[in-house]
C-alpha cells in the first residue's frame, strides 16, 4: 500500500509538473519575444495564474513584475490584474489584511471604471475573502456589488466564478437547494465556455451540495465526475479537494480506514503547496476519525492543531466547529464542564455567524451533554432547538439523527410510546431516503420498544424485517443488534429453544465481528501510522521552510550591516581624505609664512646693519652736508631731465603693449576659425566618406544576388566587412564631433526612447545571439541633460557588452536616483576584462582582447562624453563572469 501511495505521489509530481511547465515554458518565449509593454503585463498576469497550483512564490514574483511594468506603463488594467494577483498570493498564504490591501488597491487604480473583467472579479475575490472569515452578511454584500458590475459588461468567465462562489456562500449557510441552483447556473455557464476544469469545480461544489443533504450516492457521483476532469487536467488543488471530500463521505459510512488514506493523501499535495485553511479541514477531520476510533489523547492534540491554525487566519466558522469537536470530545470522556464551555463557546460564535446547521450542531451537543447527566427536560429543550434548525435545512440525515436523541431521551425515561412515535418517524424518512442502513437501525430500534410494550407480533415483524435488509446490505453489525433483539423478543415470549438458537448466533456473529475488527484495527492502525509519518514530514519541512526564511532574514541583515559598514567607510574614507587635504594645505601655509618670516627677519637684520653703518656714514656724511647740499640743485637738474626721459620711455611701452594686445586678438580670432573650418572639414568628410561607404555596402550586397561565382562572392563579402567595419569607425569619430558640439539641445531625457533606439540599432546582432536586454527605470523625478550624448553613453556601453557576450547572454540596465545624482548601472555576463588591463580600458585606440572587433575607441567616447556632462563612470569586471560598468551624472549640471 505504502508503494503504491509512493508511486502515486511520484508520478503525479512529475506529470503536472510536466505539463505545467509546456504551457510556463510558452508564455515565457512570448514574454521574451514580446515587445509591447502591455502585452508583457498581460503575459506576466497569465504566468502568475499558472504558477499558483505550483508554486506560490513564483506566482507572487510574475504578479509584481507585471505591476511594475503596468504602472511605468500607466496600464490601468494592468495594475488591477497584478495587484489582485498580489492580492490572491497573500489570500492562499492566510495573510487576508494583507490579501483585502491589494485587492482594494486593484478597485482603486481602476478609478470606478471598468477595464474588461475588472473590478467584478476582484469584488467576488473580496467576498470570497470575508466569506472564509464567516462574515457572511459582507460576502454576500460583495457579491451583490460584483453582479451589480457584471451586468454592464460581456464577461461570462468572471459571472460563473459569481455563481460558483454564491453556491459556496449557500453550503457554509447550510443553505444547500439554493446552492444547488447557484452551481448549475455556473456550470452551464462553463460549459459553453469548453473549460472543462472549472466544470469540474462547479461539480465539486455539487456534491458538497448533496452531501449536505446526506444524499451520499448523488455525492459521489459529481465527486467522480470532478476527479476525473481533475485527474485529466492534474490540478492539484482539486485533487485535494476531491481526497478530503471522499474521505469526509468514508467517515460518515464508517470506513475509517479508507478515510484515512485519503486524508492521507490531501496531506501530501499540502506538503507541496501550502493551502493554509484546507490543512485546518484535514487536521480537524483526522481529529474526528481518532474520536470515532476513541482514541481521544490524539484527537484532541489535532483538534487544538487546527483551531491555533483558525483563530491565527481568523476563520471563524472553522474556530466555531472546532469548539464544537472539543466540546463533544470531553463530553465522551464525561468530561461535562468541559465539554459544556466549549459547546457554549461553539454556540455563541455560530449564533455571530448565523450559520443554522452549526446551531443546531451546538444545540445538539448541549442536549447530549444534558442527557448524560439525566436533566432530561433540558436535554429535550436542546434536541428541541437543533430540531427545529434541522428541518429549516431540510436535511433528512441530521433530522433522524436528532429525533433517534430524543426517543432515547423517553426510552432511557421509559417513555416507550413516545420513544416509538420518534422511532416511527424516523422510519417513515429512512424509506423516504432509500436509506437502507438507517431502515436496519430503525427497525431493529422498533422491535425493541415493541417487545418493551409487550407487542411481540410487531416486534418479530420489525426485527425479521431488519435481519432481511441486514443480510441484503452485508451490515454485519446490525445483524448483531438484530440476533440481540430477537434473542430478548423470544425470551420474553418463554420461547427458550429460539432465544438461546439466536443467542448462540449472536456469540458466534460477535466472535467473527471481533476478528474481523480486529485486522481493521491492524489496517487502521498502519493506516495511523503512515500518517503519523506524513504529518511529521509536514512539520519537518515546515521548520526547514522556517529556518530557511531565518538564514535569508539574517543575510538580508548581513547585506544591510555590509552596506551601512561600507557607506561608513566611504564616509570616513572621504572625511579622512578632507581633513588630510586641509592639513596639507594647512602645512603648506604654514612653511610659506615661516619661510617667509625668515626672509622677512633676514632682511629686517641686513637692514639693520645698514641702518648702523649709514649711522657711521651719516656721522662722517654731517662734515660733507654743506657740499652735498650744494651738489643737490646740480643733482635735481640731471633727475628733473631723467624724469622727462622715463616719461617718453612709459609711453612708447604703453604704445608697444597695445599693438601686442591687439595681434594676439586677431591671433585668437584666427585661431578659432581654424578650429570651426577643422571641425567643419571633420564632419563634411565623415559624411563624405559615408556616402561612398554606403554605396559600396549597396553594391557588396548586389553582387550577392547577381553572382553565382563563391570566389566572387567571398570577395564582395570581405569587402561587405570592411566597408562596415570603416562605417563603424566613421560613427566613432563623428561621436568626437557631437561631443565637443556646443549646438546641443538641453532637455528631459526619455531614457525608455533612448534604450529602444539602441536596441533597434544592434537589432540583427541581438537576434541572432538571443540576447535579452533587461531594464529597471526607478526615477521620481525628469532628468535634463543633452540626449545625444546620454545616448552615446548607453551605446557604447551596450556595444560593448554585445561584443564580448557568451552562452545565455543578458545585458541589464538600471537606472535610478541617489542623493540628487543619476546613476546608470550596464551589466552583463560575458567574458569580463583580465586584471592587467583594466586601468586601460578607457585609452584611445586600446583594445583589451584580441577577438575583439571594435577599433578601441568606444570606453574612450564613453568616458568624454561622461566627463562632458561632468559626471564619473566606473566599472567592476571579474573574467567569465561580465563586467558592470556605472556612470554617475549630476541633475543640475548643464555646460
Amino acid at each position: 500500500m505504502r508503494d503504491r501511495l509512493l508511486w502515486f505521489i511520484i508520478y503525479f509530481i512529475s506529470s503536472a509538473v510536466f505539463a505545467q511547465n509546456l504551457t510556463i515554458d510558452s508564455l515565457q518565449v512570448a514574454l521574451r519575444n514580446e515587445a509591447n509593454q502591455q502585452k508583457q503585463s498581460d503575459i506576466l498576469h497569465e504566468l502568475a495564474s499558472q504558477s499558483w497550483d505550483y508554486d506560490f512564490e513564483k506566482g507572487l514574483a510574475y504578479a509584481q513584475e507585471a505591476l511594475t511594468i503596468a504602472k511605468a506603463e500607466k496600464y490601468v488594467k494592468g495594475q488591477a490584474q497584478a495587484l489582485t494577483d498580489i492580492g490572491l498570493y497573500y489570500y492562499f498564504k492566510g495573510d487576508y489584511k494583507e490579501a483585502l490591501r491589494h485587492y482594494q488597491e486593484s478597485n482603486a487604480a481602476l478609478n470606478e471604471k471598468i477595464y474588461g473583467r475588472y473590478p467584478g472579479y476582484t469584488l467576488i475575490r473580496i467576498g470570497n475573502l470575508y466569506r472564509v472569515q464567516a462574515q457572511f452578511d459582507s460576502a454576500n454584500a460583495y457579491y451583490q456589488v460584483a453582479a451589480k458590475t457584471l451586468g454592464q459588461q460581456d464577461d461570462t468567465f468572471s459571472r460563473s466564478s459569481l455563481y460558483q462562489n454564491m453556491g459556496i456562500l449557500n453550503n457554509d449557510q447550510a443553505k444547500f437547494l439554493e446552492a444547488i441552483q447557484y452551481f448549475k447556473k455556473s456550470i452551464k455557464i462553463r460549459t459553453a465556455l469548453g473549460n472543462n476544469s472549472l466544470v469540474a469545480e462547479g461539480w465539486n461544489g455539487l456534491g458538497q451540495s448533496f452531501k449536505g443533504l446526506s444524499q451520499f450516492d448523488s455525492a459521489i457521483f459529481f465527486y467522480e465526475k470532478a476527479y476525473r476532469i481533475t485527474r485529466l487536467y492534474k490540478n492539484p488543488e482539486f485533487e485535494m479537494f476531491y481526497f478530503i471530500n471522499r474521505g469526509e463521505i468514508h467517515y460518515l459510512q464508517g470506513e475509517y480506514s479508507l478515510a484515512i488514506n485519503l486524508y492521507t493523501r490531501g496531506l501530501e499535495i499540502l506538503k507541496l503547496h501550502d493551502f493554509q485553511r484546507y490543512y485546518i479541514v484535514v487536521l480537524k477531520n483526522i481529529g474526528q476519525v481518532l474520536f470515532a476510533k476513541s482514541e481521544y489523547a490524539r484527537a484532541l492534540e489535532h483538534y487544538q492543531r487546527a483551531l491555533r491554525l483558525a483563530e491565527k487566519l481568523n476563520s471563524r466558522q472553522e474556530v466555531a466547529q472546532l469548539n464544537g469537536d472539543i466540546g463533544w470530545l470531553y463530553a465522551a470522556q464525561q468530561n461535562d464542564s468541559l465539554a459544556f464551555r466549549y459547546a457554549n463557546l461553539s454556540l455563541a460564535k455560530m449564533e455571530v455567524i448565523q450559520d443554522k446547521a452549526g446551531i443546531a450542531f451546538a444545540n445538539n451537543l448541549i442536549g447530549y451533554i444534558f442527557y448524560a447527566s439525566q436533566e432530561y427536560s433540558n436535554s429535550i429543550a436542546y434536541y428541541e432547538k437543533a430540531l427545529k434548525l434541522r428541518r429549516e435545512i431540510n436535511s433528512e440525515v441530521l433530522i433522524s439523527s436528532t429525533l433517534s436523541n430524543i426517543a432515547r431521551v423517553f426510552e432511557d425515561q421509559g417513555l416507550f410510546q413516545k420513544a416509538l412515535e420518534y422511532q416511527l418517524k424516523i422510519a417513515a424518512s429512512n424509506m423516504r431516503n432509500l436509506d437502507r442502513e438507517g431502515l436496519v437501525f430503525s427497525y431493529n430500534s422498533l422491535g425493541s420498544l415493541y417487545t418493551k410494550l409487550g407487542d411481540y407480533k410487531k416486534a418479530e415483524d420489525y426485527l425479521l424485517k431488519a435481519q432481511k435488509l441486514a443480510i441484503k446490505i452485508s451490515q454485519p453489525l446490525r445483524k448483531l443488534d438484530n440476533f440481540k433483539n430477537l434473542s430478548n423478543l423470544y425470551e420474553a415470549k418463554e420461547n427458550f429453544v429460539k432465544a438461546l438458537q439466536y443467542s448462540e448466533k449472536y456469540i458466534a456473529l460477535n466472535d467473527s465481528i471481533f476478528n474481523i475488527q480486529t485486522a481493521s484495527k491492524i489496517a487502521e492502525m498502519n493506516a495511523l501510522y503512515e500518517l503519523q509519518n506524513k504529518e511529521r514530514d509536514i512539520e519537518i519541512l515546515n521548520q526547514e521552510n522556517t529556518v530557511k526564511q531565518s538564514l535569508i532574514l539574517l543575510q538580508e541583515s548581513k547585506i544591510v550591516q555590509q552596506k551601512l559598514f561600507l557607506i561608513i567607510t566611504i564616509a570616513c574614507i572621504a572625511l579622512l581624505m578632507i581633513l588630510a587635504y586641509v592639513l596639507y594645505r594647512f602645512y603648506n601655509n604654514k612653511n610659506k609664512a615661516n619661510e617667509e618670516l625668515l626672509k622677512l627677519n633676514r632682511e629686517i637684520h641686513e637692514k639693520r646693519e645698514e641702518i648702523e653703518t649709514q649711522s657711521e656714514e651719516l656721522q662722517e656724511a654731517n662734515s660733507w652736508l654743506r657740499q652735498l647740499n650744494r651738489n643737490v640743485v646740480e643733482k635735481s637738474e640731471e633727475i628733473q631731465a631723467q624724469s622727462e626721459e622715463l616719461a617718453e620711455a612709459n609711453e612708447t611701452i604703453s604704445s608697444i603693449n597695445s599693438s601686442l594686445e591687439q595681434k594676439i586678438t586677431e591671433r585668437t580670432v584666427d585661431l578659432n576659425e581654424a578650429y570651426t573650418e577643422l571641425d567643419t572639414f571633420f564632419y563634411r568628410s565623415s559624411h563624405d566618406f559615408r556616402r561612398p561607404l554606403t554605396t559600396l555596402m549597396g553594391l557588396a550586397e548586389v553582387a550577392k544576388i547577381t553572382l553565382s561565382d563563391r570566389s566572387a562572392l567571398d570577395l564582395f563579402s570581405r569587402v561587405n566587412e570592411t566597408a562596415i567595419g570603416l562605417d563603424v569607425m566613421v560613427h566613432k569619430l563623428q561621436a568626437f564631433s557631437l561631443i565637443s558640439s556646443s549646438d546641443l539641445i538641453y532637455g528631459v531625457i526619455d531614457f525608455d526612447r533612448n534604450i529602444d533606439l539602441v536596441s533597434e540599432s544592434f537589432h540583427t546582432i541581438i537576434i541572432e545571439k538571443r540576447i535579452r536586454i533587461i531594464r529597471h527605470i526607478n526615477l521620481a523625478r525628469g532628468f535634463s541633460s543633452f540626449a545625444p550624448v546620454v545616448r552615446l553613453i548607453f551605446q557604447n556601453l551596450i556595444e560593448n557588452s554585445i561584443h564580448f557576450t557568451r552562452t545565455d547572454p543578458e545585458i541589464t540596465i538600471h537606472v535610478s536616483e541617489n542623493t540628487g545624482v543619476l546613476i546608470i548601472e550596464i551589466a552583463d555576463n560575458g567574458e569580463g576584462i583580465l586584471v592587467e588591463f583594466q586601468n586601460r580600458i578607457f585609452e584611445m585606440y586600446f583594445r583589451a582582447n584580441e577577438k575583439s572587433k571594435g577599433n578601441g575607441l568606444g570606453l574612450y567616447i564613453v568616458k568624454k562624453a561622461v566627463e562632458k556632462l561632468g559626471g564619473t563612470i566606473s566599472f567592476v569586471s571579474r573574467l567569465d563572469e561580465g563586467s558592470t560598468f556605472t556612470v554617475t551624472l549630476p541633475f543640475e549640471h548643464k555646460v
